[in-house]
């Protein structure tokens, strides 16, 4: 009787363990929110985008932490390939091309150690939103496109310097991997060990605040959902990276679109023939430096905050996107 008991609870931890949707602190104590100041380095070759960071403490003896913050309370979201679950987010390419060379994502198994439990990265992109009408443009959820893995001396944890959840590094290698300027959302999932829960995606995290303003999904089966904070509510964001070259610089402007002075060394002004939902402007990097949402036909860019040299600024209207080059002074 002892026997068969253990049996049925050990099936029931892993169902709970391995089937739930995120990995959730609750019953944690909400944690103030206390901003630390951080040097991050800038030193990627070829980083054509980042999506966010999820280092919320700096520890220079030792390694960093990824903190909830304030009332939130998802830890990690499952993105296991074997139970249908990924995590999705967008990413826009201003203009141009990007020939791809590699992406990276992160995750965790808790309870894990520091070497990397991971076996397996898929990832799919598509040309639109995937809730929508977005199609697979790139990738599927079969092809094993793990070429990397590794520890990023960071743990992931509700308060503290808890140390069960170190964050791995998973590189892709996309030598295939060509897009055009528009923007494309990125479907991730992975596989790792048995031995441990999960894997979780720990999603973008800043210290100090609650609302990072992310709208990732999560996607269980085939439904792509909002990927929310399970305490609060906000959205959540994948952290990715993309790594390539640029292949050209083709800049799509219509004629309805009005954008002065250029160049400017304050104000930018932005007029549309039609209602503008969104205004963002990319460093040479690819690096969003300065994102503008507005409900009318017209929009301002500060520059005054930014530093001398050419940028590239994408107008999304209720019709498409056009791009073009400022020049800030």
């Amino acid at each position: 009787m002892k026997t068969i008991f253990t049996i049925i609870s050990i099936f029931a931890f892993a169902a709970m363990s391995f089937g739930q949707a995120s990995d959730d602190c609750n019953g944690c104590t909400p944690q103030p929110l206390n901003p630390k100041v951080q040097t991050v380095q800038n030193d990627a070759k070829g980083l054509l985008y980042d999506n966010g960071d999820f280092v919320t403490g700096i520890d220079p003896t030792g390694p960093d932490s990824s903190i909830l913050q304030g009332a939130n309370n998802t830890l990690g979201g499952n993105f296991k390939n074997t139970l249908g679950y990924s995590i999705a987010d967008d990413f826009t390419i201003a203009s141009g091309s990007w020939q791809v060379d590699s992406i990276v994502v992160y995750g965790y198994q808790t309870g894990s150690p520091t070497t990397s439990p991971f076996t397996g990265l898929f990832i799919r992109i598509y040309d639109g939103d995937p809730a929508g009408s977005g199609t697979v443009v790139w990738g599927d959820t079969t092809t094993n496109i793990l070429s990397d893995t590794y520890w990023t001396e960071v743990y992931r944890a509700s308060s503290t310097w808890g140390t069960t959840r170190p964050i791995m590094a998973l590189t892709a290698a996309t030598p295939t991997l060509t897009l055009t300027a528009g923007t494309y959302w990125i479907d991730v999932q992975t596989e790792g060990s048995a031995s441990y829960s999960g894997p979780w995606c720990a999603p973008v995290t800043i210290a100090g605040v609650e609302n990072t303003g992310d709208d990732g999904y999560q996607r269980n089966g085939s439904v792509f959902n909002p990927w929310l904070d399970s305490g609060t509510s906000y959205g959540l964001g994948l952290p990715f990276k993309i790594y390539g070259s640029t292949v050209s610089n083709i800049e799509e402007n219509t004629d309805e679109t009005r954008i002065y002075p250029n160049p400017s060394n304050s104000i930018i002004n932005i007029e549309a023939g039609e209602q503008i939902t969104k205004v963002i402007v990319y460093d040479q990097m690819g690096t969003a430096v300065n994102t503008v949402e507005t409900p009318g036909t017209s929009a301002q860019i500060e520059t005054s905050n930014m530093n001398p040299g050419v940028y590239h600024i994408l107008i999304e209207t209720a019709t498409g996107i056009s791009s073009t080059q400022i020049v800030v002074e």
